[in-house]
């Protein structure tokens, strides 16, 4: 039976080397300062100290930034339906999925419109035996979705706001026993949209 061999986390390397070298560095300066004798060793350890940090740092802002792309994916389900989602955990039957958007493709333009709307459920879930395929996406669509899903929050809260007027109109008729024309609760909310659309 092969042992396998421990990997080596580079990353806690690279910490503990660039917080040894600013705390290195503050204290040759300290020293540097008592005795007058500043030849700028100190200083030279602790920016070494800091650049080293500042790269690992936007190391881990690139690594984040890719790995959350790759949890935004395209699934087809078995209904013929396209939806990309934020997939942000799973169980046995299930895809636990965040900001679910179907897509809707014309001749000229693909449209982004959201799956639940109007879900108080930050998360939903799609079960896995309804998914045909589930697959990556290419990062100008990725960026599609995320500019479609910032839109998206402003526009259901209008629709939201234009929502409460309705009910507020119709509760006021209930109350006063007056029966409205029914078309009533069809009010055009198509001024507060609800997707958005790339040309």
């Amino acid at each position: 039976m092969q042992t396998q061999e421990p990997k080596i986390d580079w990353n806690l390397v690279w910490s503990f080397l660039s917080f040894g070298l600013i705390s290195v560095g503050f204290w040759v300066f300290v020293v540097e300062i008592i005795f007058v004798d500043l030849h700028g060793t100190g200083l030279f350890l602790m920016s070494a100290g800091l650049l080293l940090l500042w790269v690992m740092y936007e190391e881990y802002k690139e690594r984040t930034k890719k790995m959350n792309n790759e949890t935004i994916m395209h699934l087809r389900l078995v209904n013929s339906e396209e939806i990309v989602a934020d997939i942000v955990d799973e169980t046995a039957e299930s895809y636990l999925v965040k900001n679910p958007y179907v897509v809707i493709e014309a001749p000229e333009c693909i449209t982004l419109q959201k799956y639940v709307p109007f879900s108080e459920n930050e998360v939903i879930a799609l079960k896995k035996m309804h998914i045909v395929t589930l697959t990556a996406l290419h990062p100008e669509m990725i960026r599609y979705y995320r500019n479609t899903m910032d839109i998206g929050k402003n526009s259901t809260k209008m629709a939201m706001v234009g929502l409460q007027h309705v009910n507020e109109m119709m509760e006021e008729f209930i109350h006063d026993g007056i029966m409205p024309n029914s078309n009533i609760n069809m009010i055009d909310l198509k001024s507060f949209p609800t997707s958005n659309t790339l040309h």
